[in-house]
């Protein structure tokens, strides 16, 4: 059974539909940034703020790492930087199977505007927000999969991911 990892900007959508699919496949799932909180005891703003970027990725490889080594296999919603790194795509890889959630930057824009920017260590502005963006697009055509979601549902959207990974389900 291989691992499903869901790499996507930030306000992507990773959380909501990997928690969404995960029940649907009965799979575990794992929040890569809230197990990186619960491992540092801070929240991902903070560690950043006190840390720094670099602290932090370093943090993210370890926990992923952790997770892929102990638990049982399901899908995991990365950070959005997550698969910027060559060393989590290799652990990803060796694992699994990754899926970039491709949702048009307008769209994250709205999104992470409705929601607590405070807690999105990298929303500096709208255009640095964009330029990042522009920039990870080059790291996310890595994953194997590309899953564009456009305007879909939360439904909608959790059902192509569905259809998507549930051929690779052996029991």
């Amino acid at each position: 059974m291989p691992w499903f990892f869901l790499v996507g900007f930030m306000g992507a959508g990773k959380t909501t539909l990997g928690s969404n699919v995960a029940e649907r496949l009965a799979l575990p799932f794992y929040d890569l940034d809230e197990r990186i909180e619960l491992d540092a005891g801070l929240g991902v703003r903070e560690i950043f703020d006190a840390q720094g970027e670099k602290d932090f990725r370093h943090r993210e490889t370890n926990v992923l790492r952790k997770i892929v080594a102990a638990e049982p296999p399901g899908v995991i919603a990365t950070g959005g930087g997550t698969f910027t790194l060559e060393e989590n795509r290799t652990i990803m890889s060796e694992a699994g199977v990754s899926v970039w959630l491709d949702v048009p930057i307008d769209t994250i824009v709205t999104r992470v505007a409705s929601m607590d920017v405070a807690e999105r260590p990298l929303w500096r502005s709208e255009a640095e927000v964009r330029a990042l963006a522009e920039r990870r697009k080059k790291d996310y055509r890595l994953a194997n999969h590309h899953l564009e979601l456009g305007t879909d549902s939360t439904d909608d959207g959790t059902v192509r991911l569905y259809e998507l990974l549930a051929p690779y389900r052996s029991d």
